[in-house]
This record gives structure tokens, sequence and C-alpha cells, in this order.
């Protein structure tokens, strides 16, 4: 009954302020079953790369108009800023790199930015010292981009889309 309870009153029932309740939602919904999911699942490497532009990728889906774009792209600007910070490591290309789920899908645009391979190379080199290794892993890395082998195989294709799938689980019960 006080001025400012009266004040709050008018502002919930307006139809502005529920316009921009939905619009926050839009943005902050895909962020915050990322964060919900990482913290609980405790997602793969090679998800949490993916996970994340998939999030900004269902964000920008939702900006229905220009200042929508205009008004998410300073929130945006500080979640780049923390991804750039703490995700754009080595360690995280080359789990986004390996991971067949984003991989194929993602195939060309990932194959055509150098800073996945060299997350790939950059953990080889600090994981595995010997050079046959090495060089072993770079070939089944070829077999890999190009579907060779066991990568081409149906199995292989039918698991891409499996979130779940664990090579070496499935190696433990079939192998």
């Amino acid at each position: 009954k006080k001025a400012k309870g009266s004040e709050a009153n008018k502002t919930v029932r307006s139809e502005f302020f529920w316009r921009g309740v939905d619009i926050a939602v839009k943005f902050f919904e895909p962020l915050a079953n990322l964060l919900r999911r990482m913290d609980t699942d405790v997602p793969a490497m090679g998800f949490i790369y993916g996970a994340f532009l998939d999030a900004k990728k269902e964000i920008s889906a939702k900006c229905e108009n220009e200042q929508q774009r205009s008004c998410f792209q300073e929130v945006l600007d500080i979640v780049d800023k923390r991804w750039d910070n703490k995700l754009k490591r080595p360690l995280h290309r080359a789990g986004y790199f390996l991971n067949p789920y984003y991989f194929y899908e993602n195939k060309l645009q990932i194959l055509l930015d150098p800073t996945f391979k060299d997350g790939v190379v950059s953990c080889m080199g600090k994981m595995v010292e010997d050079v046959l290794l090495q060089d072993k892993i770079t070939d089944e890395l070829k077999a890999y981009q190009g579907e060779e082998g066991s990568f081409g195989r149906d199995i292989a294709k039918r698991q891409r889309k499996n979130k779940n799938f664990d090579p070496a689980d499935w190696w433990s019960n079939h192998g």
C-alpha cells in the first residue's frame, strides 16, 4: 500500500517487464543448462568445448531481431572473454577435435581452423614422448579424419551422435 509497493506492483504487471523477462530467459537458459550439466555430469573433455558452442548457437537462434542481437552482444562479449581465458586451451581444442560427436558434423569448419590440429599436436607432444608412437598416432589421425578403417565402420558412424558412448567400455564388453 506504500508508494514503493504500488510501483513494484505496477512494474510486475506491465507487459514491458514480462517481455524483458522472456528475453532474459531466452538468453540465459542455454548457459544455465550448460553450467548445470557441467556441475552434475562432469562431462568429458571433448564435450565441454562443443557444449559451449552449442549454447551460443542456441542463444543466437533465439534472438528474434537485430535489437535483441545487439542487446545480447554485450553479454556475449563478456562470455567470450571468459571463454577465451578458460576454454580456448590446447586440451579443450584437442578434445573437441577428437570427439566424433562434434568432429564429423563440423568437419570442414574444424579442419579449416588450424588451432584444433595445433591443440592435438601440442597435447600429443606433452603426453607422448616416444616419437614412433607420435607417428602412429598421426597416422591414426589421418584415418580418423578420412573416416577410414574402424572409423568408417557402421557402428562407429552410428555412435557418433551418442554422447554416452564410451569406446573403452564397449571394447571391454565386446572386444
